[in-house]
């Protein structure tokens, strides 16, 4: 996930432009997937996602009948619910990335 589309959502950088926190972002990215070695729970996030998105858009029609029209609100009632939460877990990784490189910054400026 494209990390540039979490500028202005977090508090600790909202006053930087947008240059600066696209670079802030990419470097928390970075330091969570690889100096915190979160892309295993990046990985599961996505997975369990998937599988949120596959058991709401199967499992009503086979309770409740098949129709087109149920069948696609359920497909986009689970897609929409799991890309949301993957959204929010993500942000959750790149915020444990984001206070990691902060702190660098801040301890290297003192």
């Amino acid at each position: 996930m494209n990390p540039k589309i979490f500028i202005g959502r977090f508090p600790e950088i909202a006053d930087l432009d947008q240059a600066e926190q696209a670079r802030l972002l990419e470097e928390a990215r970075y330091e969570a997937f690889v100096g915190l070695k979160l892309a295993k729970d990046a990985t599961l996030y996505l997975l369990l996602c998937v599988f949120l998105a596959f058991t709401l858009s199967v499992i009503p029609p086979l309770l409740l009948g098949f129709s087109i029209s149920l069948q696609l609100i359920c497909l986009v009632i689970g897609f929409g619910l799991s890309f949301t939460l993957y959204q929010r877990l993500y942000r959750g990784l790149l915020a444990q990335g984001l206070a990691k490189v902060l702190a660098q910054r801040k301890q290297s400026e003192a």
